[in-house]
């Protein structure tokens, strides 16, 4: 049996009458925390596909102008445009090379 200055010193959600079990959280905050997470997730969908929808109606010249291509439109909305012009994986490899062991060719 739990004394009363161990019930005083734990989190208030623990704190209960002694014989009875302890809930951590109630099925509503469940609900509420489920409900705010797929509102989330649902509001970042409709950013991104709005976002898609405007990047896609510009032109090459003004895709061009902001260093995106048409075929990188998705992966700048969805990961900025820092991961749209990754470079390929061959030149990855090459830059895990030491700089003595790369030629540059010109």
């Amino acid at each position: 049996m739990s004394s009363i200055s161990d019930r005083l010193s734990a989190p208030k959600a623990l704190r209960v009458p002694v014989g009875r079990p302890v809930k951590v959280g109630s099925w509503l905050d469940r609900l509420v925390s489920k409900v705010v997470a797929t509102s989330t997730v649902l509001v970042r969908e409709w950013q991104t596909a709005r976002d898609l929808r405007r990047l896609s109606g510009m032109s090459d010249a003004m895709l061009h102008d902001i260093g995106v291509s048409r075929g990188a439109i998705e992966a700048a909305v969805r990961h900025g445009r820092d991961a749209a012009a990754a470079p390929s994986a061959p030149s990855c490899v090459a830059s895990r090379l030491p700089a003595s062991a790369v030629t540059e060719w010109r």
